[in-house]
């Protein structure tokens, strides 16, 4: 079920992507993210760090459950930024999809595994 639940949601944020793309103009985003605060660079390599570290450190860390909240904190993160730094650039919509995204991801994996 809980596979289904995850395919479905991965379905629905490609698709909803795609109309946000088409109906807003944006540009393809490229695998590589450049900062445009050095503010916002550093709390997003902090929060890696202490993510991964608590993924591997800590007592009752788990990597595959923390990972999707992880994803849904620096896309929240990077929408931030767009927002504050980009105000002509609508790409923050994107990030926050995305972080929508993942946070559902998130959940689902919390739930049923």
């Amino acid at each position: 079920m809980g596979y289904f639940v995850m395919l479905g949601i991965l379905i629905l944020w490609f698709y909803i992507g795609k109309a946000l793309r088409r109906k807003l103009n944006l540009p393809k985003r490229s695998w590589v993210y450049k900062h445009w605060s050095n503010k916002f660079a550093i709390l997003f390599y902090i929060t890696i760090v202490v993510a991964f570290l608590y993924g591997t450190i800590g007592l009752h860390g788990n990597l595959f459950l923390l990972f999707p909240f992880l994803g849904a904190i620096v896309n929240l993160f990077f929408s931030m930024e767009q927002a504050i730094y980009k105000k002509g650039s609508r790409l923050h919509t994107r990030y926050l999809l995305d972080a929508i995204a993942w946070f559902g991801l998130g959940i689902t994996a919390t739930i049923f595994f």
